[in-house]
């Protein structure tokens, strides 16, 4: 039935990828997706209704339906002896954003003084200690360090959210979005974060729909940096 609900279902089919007659396909609020010709599509018609259409029939203009939240079931609550709790979540959240590695420690560089104290205080709850001056805080333990590298990669390009983090508990969630936010988040109008990490961009945005909010995404390119991806 036509509930504009979604709705986690077992997999039923295993396709396979091919590199002929694929095509692009971008909607307005910047996603993409590259599939082949004959992939189907679900498209809202002028009756309001939810149908299909194969690649090779869509047309600009037509109304692709995206989530507007997906419940994620809690799954996992222990990773590598690590609970998820909110401590962790802003920890992970803030390496997301302000983050480097070393072999035996995660530095964190970021200036603001209430930041270093909750990222302090939440690194002392967990058993990890730490060393801060005032540009940026060292949380050390090569155990935590390896941990952080393993899930989450450490160079800015290449970061991005573990497959596990979307089915962690919700208060886990929440505070790995604070962290990240408070570190690279735009609190103007619209609310946006820039990432050097597509991966990174896709799977925050993925995060957000968890508690309901909508992104949209674009690219600019910086002459000295790069590509960046935007969300907003």
């Amino acid at each position: 039935p036509n509930t504009f609900k979604m709705e986690i279902k077992p997999a039923i089919l295993q396709a396979h990828r091919t590199q002929f007659n694929l095509i692009k396909v971008k909607t307005k609020s910047g996603r993409t997706v590259t599939a082949t010709k004959d992939h189907s599509f679900l498209v809202c018609n002028e009756f309001n209704e939810i149908t299909s259409k194969s690649g090779k029939e869509l047309k600009v203009g037509d109304l692709i339906p995206v989530a507007e939240k997906i419940n994620f079931p809690t799954l996992v609550t222990q990773i590598d002896n690590y609970q998820l709790t909110k401590a962790l979540g802003w920890l992970i959240g803030i390496y997301l954003a302000e983050g480097s590695q070393y072999k035996s420690y995660i530095t964190i560089h970021n200036t603001d003084k209430l930041i270093q104290d909750k990222t302090i205080q939440f690194a002392n709850e967990i058993g990890l200690k730490t060393k801060h001056t005032r540009r940026y805080v060292i949380i050390k333990g090569k155990q935590f360090r390896n941990f952080i590298v393993k899930y989450f990669k450490y160079r800015a390009q290449s970061k991005r959210i573990a497959g596990w983090v979307y089915f962690s508990p919700i208060e886990f969630r929440r505070w790995l979005l604070k962290g990240y936010f408070a570190g690279d988040g735009e609190f103007c109008y619209p609310i946006g974060a820039t990432s050097k990490s597509k991966e990174l961009r896709d799977g925050i945005a993925l995060l957000l729909t968890s508690f309901g909010i909508a992104t949209r995404f674009d690219t600019k390119t910086n002459k000295k940096y790069g590509k960046y991806y935007n969300k907003f």
